[in-house]
């Protein structure tokens, strides 16, 4: 990151910065104040294809210094105990237990159902994917999102803090641009980015749970029986429905 202090660096030196940084950490999270290397990144781009005239072709790789990462994993390690109670039971991407695997075989298993038990009709999915999904995440509807989920306080201050103020330095070859506010989207490279993403996608879930127009593949198990609206993984979304033909 933009301190040049390495992974190994704090690996090495584990012992001597573990009480070290729980004390920092303690009297950042009481007070709410993070300093302002928290909020710095650096951009680094690379090659996605053998075509490099095209920008398109590139990748940028966010780098954030360890110190933050390593404060925002303990908390997203604690929030990924509790996701599940906070996204639809059909959301597959960053829920411990839940896999890409089984939201394919669900969306599957329901248009078969649908074929069989409507031969007059026919099952559609709708598949839908974010364009620069991080990117397009409104920081003010986010917070709203996650106060209205219930996160406790403290975690939302941090959170709002941590989103405000960001800025971006973009490495190339050795050169250093001037650093650019940041002032939307979920912050690339951080612990917590996909757990906020798959809670800001649950909006989405939600409405399209509640439209009566929608109407889904009822699907029976053993023990359970649900309509199936809409599934997916992280940014990866389908929308399940049935149209009865003219």
């Amino acid at each position: 990151g933009p301190d040049k202090l390495g992974n190994s660096f704090y690996r090495d030196c584990h012992k001597e910065l573990v009480p070290i940084l729980t004390v920092l950490y303690n009297k950042r999270m009481s007070n709410g104040v993070f300093p302002e290397s928290f909020r710095e990144a650096y951009i680094y781009s690379i090659t996605k294809q053998p075509r490099a005239t095209n920008p398109l072709n590139y990748r940028p790789i966010s780098l954030l210094n360890t110190d933050y990462k390593v404060l925002i994993k303990i908390y997203a390690t604690r929030m990924r105990r509790c996701i599940a109670e906070l996204v639809h039971q059909t959301q597959f991407g960053f829920v411990p237990g839940r896999n890409i695997h089984t939201a394919i075989d669900l969306v599957e298993t329901s248009t078969m159902i649908s074929r069989s038990l409507n031969p007059d009709g026919q099952a559609q999915v709708l598949m839908l994917d974010f364009s620069k999904a991080y990117d397009s995440v409104d920081r003010e509807f986010m917070l709203a999102t996650l106060a209205a989920k219930g996160l406790p306080p403290r975690l939302l201050r941090m959170i709002r803090s941590l989103h405000t103020g960001t800025t971006a330095t973009f490495l190339d070859n050795g050169r250093i641009s001037c650093p650019i506010t940041v002032s939307s989207g979920i912050r690339q490279g951080c612990p917590l980015a996909p757990l906020l993403f798959i809670i800001v996608v649950d909006v989405l879930y939600d409405m399209i749970e509640k439209c009566d127009t929608f109407t889904g593949v009822l699907l029976e198990g053993q023990d359970t029986k649900f309509k199936l609206k809409v599934a997916g993984y992280a940014d990866d979304t389908a929308k399940v429905c049935t149209i009865l033909r003219a």
